[in-house]
This record gives structure tokens, sequence and C-alpha cells, in this order.
């Protein structure tokens, strides 16, 4: 759905609530994705350390791994970039301990646009439960992340602008 709905300026969002076996632990984390992503990238490895031998010719097979790598490294970048953001936000907006922006293989974030994952409190602890079934608490989680969208927007804005 993000690829296919994908603009310019695009990027994905995905909210979740954590749980933990430990009770105690609490806090806002946000992930995005990983460079170890999955077979593709190996068979970019590959490809990457793959003699070309342009004397015979190349054959291009490799050219779409090659192509998909550039626009992820560039995705992850942006994606890394728009969760600490947005992590920072909802940290300060919520008065949450930030655990931090985190690598990982989630498949919801493999898409062709920036894409993060909010972990926006922790349901085993029961004080954030509590917390996050109030809903003045979930407005100051739509206003923690609309707050690091607009400044990833004008930080975006004003890197484009720097580049032309």
């Amino acid at each position: 759905i993000a690829n296919k709905n994908a603009g310019e300026g695009s990027f994905f969002i995905s909210i979740h609530a954590n749980a933990s076996r430990s009770r105690w632990v609490s806090g806002v984390e946000v992930f995005y994705l990983s460079e170890s992503i999955d077979d593709n990238l190996r068979a970019f490895q590959a490809a990457k350390n793959y003699d070309l031998n342009l004397k015979e010719g190349y054959s291009g097979k490799n050219t779409p791994i090659i192509i998909w790598d550039l626009i992820h490294t560039d995705d992850r970048k942006s994606s890394n970039y728009l969760a600490e953001l947005v992590g920072r936000s909802l940290s300060r907006n919520l008065s949450q301990r930030n655990r931090g922006v985190k690598q990982r293989r989630f498949y919801v974030l493999k898409a062709h646009i920036p894409t993060i994952l909010l972990e926006v409190g922790f349901i085993s602890n029961a004080r954030e439960e509590k917390k996050l079934r109030d809903s003045s608490y979930r407005d100051k989680i739509a206003k923690g992340i609309a707050e690091g969208i607009s400044q990833y927007n004008r930080n975006f804005a004003q890197r484009r602008t720097a580049r032309y």
C-alpha cells in the first residue's frame, strides 16, 4: 500500500504499543529498516564483489539489484532522520524515556519510501497502559508525531533548496 500510494515527499509511519516480559520497561522507541534486509542485500553484495569483466560485455542482470540498493540506501538515511526527529518529539511531548532509534527487519518497513515504526508505550507496564487508554494522552502522542513530521518536512525542504 505504501509503495502504491507513494509520491514525492511521501513516507510511511506504523504506530504500535509495545510489550515486554518485564512490567517495569517503559518509554518510546522508533525503528527503521535495517541494512541487512534480506536475500536482495546478499545478492547485491555478491554483485558488488563480482568481476564484471567488461571486455566480454556486461549483461545487466545485476542492475535491478544495484538500483534497488541505491534507492533503499537513501530511504534508510531519510528513515533514520525521520525516526530521530519523531522519537525526540514524542519523548518530549509525553515526558517519557526515549529508548532510542533502532534498526530492525520488520516487514512493514520494506517500502520504496522512508518508513518508521513507532512504539508509543508499553502495555505491559500498568502506568503506561493506563495512559494509553486516556484520549488526552493519545492526543499528545498525535501531537508529538505531527511535530516530528513537521520538523522533518521543514528540514527536508531546506536540504532540497540548498542542493539546487
